[in-house]
């Protein structure tokens, strides 16, 4: 796990998501570049989430 012991609730990696999301709006990301991203935080949730569903 990339951020083991942490305890990083999924709630927590989420809210972070969102944060980019919010960012990239701001900033007039296109969405095929939006989504690109979006797609490769994903795949590192099970890196980082060490509690699921909270």
């Amino acid at each position: 796990v990339a951020h083991g012991g942490l305890g990083i609730k999924a709630s927590e990696f989420d809210i972070v998501v969102q944060h980019l999301v919010d960012t990239l709006n701001k900033f007039n990301v296109p969405e095929k570049e939006k989504q690109e991203l979006l797609a490769i935080i994903g795949t590192l949730r099970p890196d980082i989430v060490e509690v699921e569903g909270q």
